[in-house]
């Protein structure tokens, strides 16, 4: 898989997850509305795709905020092998209704509750939604996830996320986040 694909895909997989988890409320501000420079979010992905493991990292900091745009710096690995710092334009006044490609999504939460999950070693208060979600692409097939998210956390609140895709599964665990450089 080429360099590109690889950050599109993670990409794309935080902005699907974050409008899944966001978007049911219509009156819910964006989930980046009230972010600030130098806030930051940060994840191991284990992507399991035609029976082989995938292992990457990422961080999202905040590079520039206006008023109906955010600019995040990203550095990624992917195994052990450090990619350029890249950087995510999203605008704040659109609803987080696609992915990195343009393609539609649409969702039904399927249950949702209160649970406490431990990450890192951490326990963490949250909310979980299970959902189906379904894409615009020819052929898809609907994806299932479940998606833990804390108010007690940086930019979108997710802690993990488990998408199943047909046979491939990818988890992101949170690892850290803060305010502030």
């Amino acid at each position: 898989m080429t360099r590109n694909l690889h950050l599109e895909l993670i990409f794309t997989s935080c902005v699907a997850v974050v409008f899944a988890a966001h978007a049911e409320d219509k009156k819910e501000p964006h989930p980046y509305k009230t972010a600030k420079v130098g806030d930051w979010i940060e994840y191991n992905v284990t992507d399991i795709k035609s029976g082989k493991t995938f292992e990457s990292h990422f961080k999202l900091t905040v590079k520039e905020k206006y008023e109906n745009e955010i600019v995040f710096a990203r550095d990624e690995n992917y195994g052990k092998r450090k990619m350029p710092t890249g950087e995510e334009h999203i605008e704040l006044n659109k609803p987080y209704r696609q992915d990195g490609d343009g393609e539609s999504w649409s969702y039904e939460v399927k249950a949702e509750k209160d649970e406490k999950i431990t990450v890192g070693g951490k326990e963490y208060a949250c909310k979980m939604k299970e959902m189906t979600i379904y894409t615009s692409a020819p052929g898809a097939d609907p994806m299932t996830r479940k998606v833990w998210v804390c108010k007690d956390v940086a930019l979108d609140g997710i802690v993990k996320s488990v998408t199943v895709n047909g046979k491939d599964t990818k988890t992101r665990e949170l690892i850290s986040s803060g305010h502030g450089k």
